[in-house]
């Protein structure tokens, strides 16, 4: 029931913004609007594992996913543009009361994957984030603090759920999208696979 109150309220929140936002256009927005809505609201229920929640944002050809690990734990993996972030990233997490991440992975610099950092960490704290040591975003005059990540390293992110980097690996990429982040979550017979834009050429 939280769950089914907190997704309402979030579509509330994003219908009534973009009329505001689009009066002139009022109409194509809402139609818009709520196509984004609901596949978003198919996406909350993703529950793989029983302590492990997975939200995938519809962002057009942008990256933004949503981990919650036992609703104590809350990761995002990319942050799609700043306008993904501001219309649908942000208003999702305050509906659902979050004002905090665990940690933020950028899987790789590129604008629909990493634009929208600015924009979430001015609105809601964040205690790590995560980068590619091969593509990093841009640091904003030193504002962030950021934390590679390669090949073998490990992360716990509790209740059993283990993150281990299998790339980048120690040989130079040869394109940006070859040096994301790659992943993989596991929690006891649940295992996922997060690859970024990397292609068939990253080293695993």
């Amino acid at each position: 029931l939280e769950r089914a109150w907190g997704t309402y309220r979030y579509n509330v929140f994003i219908f009534s913004g973009f009329i505001f936002i689009n009066k002139k256009y009022k109409v194509v927005a809402a139609g818009v609007t709520t196509a984004v809505v609901l596949l978003v609201q198919l996406a909350v229920f993703f529950t793989p594992a029983p302590d492990i929640e997975i939200v995938m944002f519809s962002v057009g050809n942008a990256d933004s996913i949503y981990i919650s690990i036992g609703g104590e734990k809350h990761y995002l993996v990319d942050t799609g543009r700043y306008y993904d972030t501001s219309l649908v990233v942000i208003p999702y997490l305050s509906s659902k009361g979050i004002n905090k991440l665990d940690g933020i992975f950028i899987t790789h610099s590129d604008i629909d994957h990493s634009q929208g950092l600015y924009d979430i960490t001015e609105e809601i704290e964040c205690s790590h984030i995560y980068v590619s040591e091969y593509s990093m975003p841009e640091n904003n005059e030193g504002k962030y603090t950021f934390e590679p990540l390669g090949a073998g390293d490990t992360l716990d992110l509790g209740r059993d759920a283990v993150i281990t980097v299998l790339c980048p690996s120690g040989l130079v990429p040869q394109s940006d999208n070859d040096a994301s982040i790659v992943f993989l979550l596991e929690q006891g017979d649940f295992s996922m696979l997060f690859t970024g834009d990397a292609g068939d050429s990253a080293d695993p």
